[in-house]
């Protein structure tokens, strides 16, 4: 695509504390990618996070990524606590807002993937989450139910933190919702990076549709 990515330093309201992020500007339609656990050295260095820009850049999406507060560059006390995840969350989405990106991909790796959605959950209104390896025992069934949007898994079939039995019952919940396995891949995805990149393409091309499709009807 040939835009490059910068580093910014996102501030949702004057006197908050600082996030750092690094954003690929493309177009209006935007996938924000988050972490994984802070408190385990989730970062957005993070292979599988850098594969997911890969992937939506291609397609021609544009990216935000960052760090949860107290990792890197962003500013504060790193915690696991989700509340202080979606928290954050929400400031890259204001961020976002504020620089007239219109249409919203939730996304994110492991933690950063359940952020996301707890983040739509908390009312931020997007076209779909795209959740890579989430853990199964930070889903619940009650809430999965209350989707209003797409919800997209990409998972490994090695992975000890991903219950394939459950994560197919939690689906059956999901009004709109898919989930595709990656044989032999593990929580890290390791040699298997390329299918999270073509998830991205996949998702992104997706996003791109039906953002087009939003442009028609109004």
């Amino acid at each position: 695509m040939g835009a490059k990515e910068q580093s910014i330093s996102i501030v949702a309201a004057e006197g908050d504390a600082a996030l750092e992020g690094r954003v690929c500007r493309i177009g209006e339609s935007l996938a924000i990618i988050a972490p994984p656990h802070p408190m385990m050295g989730g970062s957005l260095d993070n292979p599988v996070v850098e594969a997911l820009v890969k992937g939506f850049t291609a397609e021609g999406v544009s990216t935000l990524r960052f760090n949860f507060r107290g990792v890197g560059n962003s500013d504060g006390v790193p915690s696991g606590a989700m509340n202080e995840a979606v928290a954050d969350y929400q400031r890259a989405v204001s961020w976002a807002r504020e620089h007239r990106f219109r249409d919203l991909l939730l996304c994110g790796y492991s933690f950063g993937s359940v952020a996301a959605l707890q983040t739509h959950l908390a009312g931020v209104a997007c076209f779909g989450i795209a959740a890579v390896a989430p853990p199964t025992d930070m889903l619940s069934a009650e809430r999965l139910s209350e989707l209003d949007c797409l919800f997209t898994v990409l998972s490994g079939d090695r992975d000890t933190l991903v219950s394939t039995q459950k994560l197919d019952a939690l689906m059956n919940l999901v009004a709109w919702g898919s989930a595709a396995t990656v044989p032999g891949a593990d929580h890290l995805f390791g040699a298997h990076l390329g299918a999270v990149t073509a998830f991205a393409k996949r998702v992104g091309a997706d996003f791109l549709a039906g953002a087009d499709f939003d442009d028609e009807d109004e």
